[in-house]
């Protein structure tokens, strides 16, 4: 990666300020300073120019975060570029929700915080679906822009991860660990990290977990303290609203705009009318989150292309390829094979 593109990436980084937002995600970027100095032997990080205050305050939506952590990583060389910038993750950088989750008495309670975070950031979600063995949080990344997500994917599960070991204990583990990216050369970083069995080429980024270690309790609870708004929190916005819920479900079923207003508790006419003062249509939200997930999955994943159309409920192969030539003006076979030639 040349420099001008690293300096193209922070400049990105910094300009593309945003109000409030998630505190993993902003503890995500106070780090890649820090394992970008470990790793970079040309001292190419000055050219970030950025004070550890100022750099704290910094509130640069995902998007410019992976674009910047994309454009480091391939500086580098270092394919975990991801999973280092999460892993130094602590407790203490998390801000506002650092009372929350130190006031969790258990572990169901702790992941629900985390997850509820994830939500605050436009761009990307997290779910915990629990069953009746095993539990999943997975990190749902829904905006067609976003650059690097296989890097901000690992990022998080490594933050998580992290963070609830100190909460719960360095013996705590999960038992495996999902990434939606091809397997990379070196699998040890990742092996040595998550202590469990790390699977590539997954369909989205996930902690399993059991079901029965979500009761586990900590040893040591403190009063519970309130959790402060971010400055310039607002309510959410019904479009990202619905991009989060089309994108919880999107592996399990197509939700209509009917069945989205109802879970909304608003008819559908207003739903509809709600996102047009917006600006979009709801159809076209629907592709938007289908060509999010279809980019990522031909970009940093080995998936067959009919698994991946399958997995994006289309009626066969081909008309995935024609959906995905009219989203990116290129085929899917053709971006995986420009992605693997980079």
């Amino acid at each position: 990666m040349a420099k001008s593109t690293v300096t193209e990436a922070t400049a990105k980084f910094r300009a593309a300020a945003s109000t409030g937002g998630g505190a993993v995600r902003l503890a995500i970027a106070r780090q890649v300073v820090p394992v970008l100095r470990e790793l970079d032997s040309t001292s190419v990080h000055r050219q970030l120019d950025v004070s550890p205050a100022s750099w704290t305050r910094t509130r640069a939506p995902l998007g410019a975060l992976g674009s910047l952590m994309v454009a480091l990583a391939e500086h580098t060389a270092c394919p975990h570029f991801g999973l280092m910038v999460g892993a130094k993750v602590s407790l203490a950088d998390l801000g506002a929700i650092e009372p929350a989750l130190s006031a969790s008495e258990t572990l169901a309670s702790a992941l629900a915080a985390l997850k509820a975070d994830v939500g605050r950031d436009t761009g990307a979600m997290a779910a915990l679906d629990i069953g009746e063995d095993v539990a999943v949080l997975r990190f749902l990344p829904y905006d067609p822009k976003t650059e690097g997500l296989a890097l901000l994917g690992e990022a998080y599960l490594a933050a998580v991860t992290r963070v609830i070991s100190e909460l719960f204990g360095a013996g705590w583990r999960v038992p495996e660990v999902l990434l939606a990216r091809r397997a990379p050369v070196d699998r040890s970083p990742y092996d040595t990290f998550f202590r469990a069995p790390v699977r590539f080429d997954e369909e989205a980024a996930g902690l399993v977990i059991s079901a029965r270690a979500l009761s586990m309790r900590r040893f040591v609870q403190v009063p519970p303290l309130p959790v402060p708004n971010a400055v310039g929190e607002q309510g959410p916005d019904v479009v990202d609203v619905v991009r989060q819920l089309l994108r919880k479900e999107l592996f399990r079923r197509s939700l209509g705009s009917a069945e989205v207003a109802r879970h909304l508790a608003v008819h559908r006419r207003t739903l509809n009318r709600r996102l047009k003062s917006q600006g979009t249509h709801f159809r076209t939200i629907v592709d938007e989150v289908r060509f999010a997930v279809a980019r990522q999955l031909v970009s940093d994943t080995d998936l067959p292309l009919s698994h991946i159309s399958a997995a994006l409920h289309f009626s066969e192969p081909s008309s995935f390829t024609r959906a995905f030539e009219r989203w990116a003006s290129e085929s899917p076979s053709s971006l995986r094979e420009r992605v693997r030639l980079h």
